[in-house]
């Protein structure tokens, strides 16, 4: 918590560290996680389940931009599974060692895991069997109307008669997240 709370730099940050909310964070962090704190715990896991709901739908919108998008998609290692640590994974992720001495997070055991890494198959594969569309075709950006179209991004890559359309819509459009 003091980590997140430093890096988002609102009321302390790395060289200036502030003692006051420093102590603050502690005393909220103890209180919440009281034995006898059992509700707050369970509307915050509640809430959590929402969030994270929402944003397998957010991730894998903006995997299927990155994969769409102009030039080599752009994706570290790391980053191949949901990954729920307040850690980056292009500066420094937990790693383990696999069987065959190859650095790797887990294993997929998650549905969640197993999705990204099919969408991330499919999306790469679709790349290759189309490779003029991507190494050839234009990037199109798609004009979207509406009271809500400043939360829609959309483009599309055109080659020929050949083409793909890539859409990131925030769940939260769809459906309200509270």
């Amino acid at each position: 918590m003091h980590k997140a709370m430093r890096e988002a730099k609102v009321s302390t940050n790395w060289l200036n560290q502030s003692v006051r909310h420093a102590q603050a964070m502690t005393k909220f962090v103890a209180l919440a996680l009281a034995s006898d704190n059992a509700a707050f715990r369970d509307d915050v896991l509640d809430f959590q389940r929402r969030v994270a709901r929402d944003g397998i739908y957010n991730s894998l919108a903006q995997l299927t931009i990155n994969a769409a998008a102009p030039g080599v998609p752009d994706f570290y290692q790391g980053t191949e599974l949901w990954d729920f640590s307040l850690v980056d994974p292009a500066t420094g992720g937990r790693w383990t060692t696999s069987a065959g001495g190859r650095p790797s997070r887990s294993s997929p055991r998650r549905a969640e895991d197993r999705l990204e890494l099919f969408a991330t198959m499919t999306l790469l594969r679709f790349r290759r069997e189309h490779a003029e569309l991507f190494q050839h075709g234009t990037y199109e950006p798609l004009m979207t109307g509406g009271s809500r179209r400043g939360h829609v991004f959309a483009f599309a890559r055109v080659h020929g008669a050949a083409g793909a359309v890539a859409e990131h819509a925030p769940i939260a459009l769809l459906e309200p997240l509270w």
